[in-house]
């Protein structure tokens, strides 16, 4: 900034960028009971409370997300769970990424364990969210792989009429690369 410009009254912002220019939000519509799945369908971008993406927008086929352009992005993930067995001692949500759009890791993992509400139910939340480098969005990646420690979890889903969300995926373009 330049303190002529803000005595003046003018600013100039030629030289700063817009801010976020790719939001999405994508989530599970519909459960999902497993002990280890990784997420292939019943995924779609939400439309709760009117939600639009800011962007392009992120592109999913087979439950495999590719970036809609290069930079630094964060993918953040929010998972719901509950068990009526009272058997699972923990549930665990995974961000599996690939760099040559074949072999996935996981990159990080979040895992809560279950609390009994009294009426023979259990239940699970959790989050977690990692920062890619994006510089090649033909083979650079993601996808998400869900867990159970026995038997099976019910990972929620929320149909796309309802105005809320089990399973989210938050996909942000924090900026250039």
């Amino acid at each position: 900034l330049n303190a002529s410009n803000i005595s003046s009254g003018t600013l100039s912002t030629s030289r700063y960028t817009a801010g976020v220019t790719e939001y999405d939000v994508w989530r599970l519509t519909s459960d999902v009971t497993t002990r280890s799945q990784t997420l292939t369908s019943n995924l779609s971008r939400t439309t709760a409370l009117g939600f639009q993406k800011i962007g392009t927008g992120m592109s999913e086929s087979s439950g495999i997300f590719t970036f809609p352009g290069t930079g630094i992005w964060e993918v953040y993930a929010r998972f719901s769970a509950n068990n009526s067995a009272q058997k699972i001692r923990s549930a665990t949500c995974q961000i599996q990424y690939t760099s040559n759009n074949s072999s996935y890791a996981q990159v990080l993992s979040a895992t809560g364990n279950m609390y009994d509400d009294g009426s023979e139910n259990t239940y699970f939340v959790g989050d977690t969210k990692f920062t890619f480098d994006i510089t090649d969005t033909a083979n650079q990646k993601v996808k998400f792989h869900l867990t159970a420690d026995d038997n099976s979890a019910t990972f929620q889903g929320v149909s796309s009429t309802t105005s809320g969300n089990g399973c989210v995926f938050i996909f942000t373009r924090l900026g250039d690369t």
